[in-house]
């Protein structure tokens, strides 16, 4: 037991062993969560099940950037970038013996590898899974919650979570007002040419 708590913990290796371990518990977690309670256990990448739905993968006019940033504010994100560090910066200072400041390099490469990875994945399924004939008028009027930050109007837009025909689904939208945080209730009042909703707070 000494010798495990030395390999993972000893000579300042914990600090690449508490992200990585954070960060995975984090994931089983989340997927258990998913199975018992049949929510979005993969912070970007659930929805009705298993994926986005609607506008949300037809637009990439905010491009790789609009994934990154709201790929990395999101839970996952964080995960995902925990894990990466922990587990590559690990493999780099005991596996192959390298020195701290070179782990931390590599911990950070890995990091931003994972994150980099997640980001391709999620803008894949996006893609693969957005059904194209969604109507986004049946959001109109209903209660939903931010899943991202929203900008204030005309500065961006986020992402909300919204259940309808028992379904939970994820679109793109804009707020119709100021800046509406991340987990705030708000409402659905139109539906937009582009693939968006505007909404306001609740």
């Amino acid at each position: 037991m000494d010798s495990v708590t030395q390999l993972f913990f000893g000579d300042g290796a914990g600090w690449f062993t508490a992200p990585a371990l954070i960060g995975t518990l984090g994931y089983v977690i989340r997927m258990l969560l998913t199975t018992l309670l049949g929510g979005d256990g993969h912070g970007g990448m659930g929805g009705d099940g298993g994926g986005h739905d609607g506008g949300a993968g037809h637009h990439d006019g905010d491009g790789v950037g609009g994934h990154w940033g709201a790929t990395m504010l999101s839970v996952q994100g964080v995960l995902t970038f925990a894990m990466g560090f922990g587990w590559g910066g690990l493999g780099a200072y005991r596996g192959a013996g390298w020195s701290a400041v070179a782990s931390i390099f590599v911990a950070v490469a890995c990091g931003i590898a994972f994150l980099a990875l997640l980001v391709t994945l999620l803008r894949a399924t996006n893609r693969l899974q957005s059904s194209g004939n969604l109507n986004l008028n049946q959001f109109v009027g209903t209660t939903a919650e931010a899943y991202t930050s929203i900008p204030s109007a005309g500065s961006g837009r986020g992402q909300i979570s919204a259940v309808v025909g028992d379904r939970q689904r994820y679109i793109y939208a804009v707020a119709e007002g100021e800046e509406i945080p991340a987990r705030a209730r708000l409402q659905v009042v139109r539906a937009n040419g582009d693939n968006t909703v505007t909404v306001r707070r609740a």
